[in-house]
């Protein structure tokens, strides 16, 4: 660790273990025993490797105040994790929970693992339970690892497959909520390997709040064996999503029409086939959340 952080890191450490022994102790004192949001779960990281983040002090956690936790009779607050975040942020640490980041294997620095906007992407790899940041990771392995499969693709915009020896298929795809956006890579998938080719691999370009826009990827090694006009008249399109969820729509609105009154009419359609269920529920239910 570079000589200049280390005495933020240590006064961190002390900051944390104080609120360790704070909570040990309203724990003891209340019976509360163990609390949510503990100290004990603060990690101190060493920077960013997500792109957009600049910081080089992240501490994570779970910020929350503890409230209502019930003991016997009583019921008992704790404000510590807020407190120590405030601490944490005179020291010079960026303040990250800890449910939406996670630390790269090779570096130790953050890569966010959860979306803060709809656009967002992940930008690093995961195998084999590891996670490897765009800094650390091999453009080529990443790549490779992604051949032949349908159900994985390139999210980092940083590595281009055609600057590892891919070429694109010329076709621009898109598979979402509206009309037309019907591509199905497990169908491109296919009709790709009916020529014999396998090193094949798909790139996400966009990704937008209700659709996904991205292109089909094939090796060098295998370009040739690709017959174009073949694969044009190849079926790439699965059931159309946006036409399954008018189907649902229509079956929910004549369903609920049937249900009894007095209560709040809820509804779940199945994009996928196109049918809906319908219920009832109360009030208590729907403000606690539907499950």
């Amino acid at each position: 660790m570079d000589e200049t952080k280390r005495n933020p890191f240590r006064r961190a450490q002390w900051a944390i273990d104080a609120a360790i022994s704070v909570q040990a102790a309203k724990g003891e004192k209340s019976g509360a025993g163990y609390f949510g949001a503990n100290a004990e779960g603060v990690s101190l990281h060493d920077g960013y490797a997500e792109p957009g983040y600049d910081g080089t002090l992240v501490a994570t956690g779970n910020w929350n105040t503890n409230s209502d936790i019930k003991t016997g009779t009583r019921m008992v607050s704790d404000d510590t994790m807020p407190r120590l975040a405030r601490v944490l942020e005179k020291i010079g640490f960026e303040i990250e929970w800890h449910d939406e980041w996670a630390s790269c294997d090779d570096c130790g620095k953050l890569v966010r693992t959860q979306p803060n906007s709809y656009c967002w992407t992940p930008s690093y790899h995961m195998g084999n339970c590891e996670i490897v940041c765009l800094n650390c990771l091999d453009p080529a392995e990443h790549l490779a690892s992604l051949e032949g499969e349908s159900r994985k693709a390139n999210t980092i915009d940083s590595i281009d497959p055609a600057d590892h020896g891919y070429k694109r298929l010329p076709e621009d795809y898109e598979t979402g909520f509206h009309r037309g956006q019907d591509s199905d890579p497990r169908l491109v998938a296919k009709a790709l390997e009916k020529q014999g080719i396998g090193r094949y691999l798909f790139n996400i370009d966009s990704q937008g709040q209700f659709d996904t826009r991205w292109s089909c990827y094939v090796h060098e090694e295998e370009w040739d064996l690709l017959n174009q006009e073949q694969f044009s008249e190849e079926e790439t399109d699965g059931p159309s999503i946006a036409e399954a969820a008018e189907r649902g729509l229509r079956e929910a609105s004549r369903k609920m029409a049937d249900l009894p009154e007095g209560g709040i009419k809820y509804a779940t359609i199945d994009v996928t086939t196109g049918t809906a269920e319908v219920r009832t529920v109360s009030h208590e239910e729907f403000v606690r959340g539907i499950k």
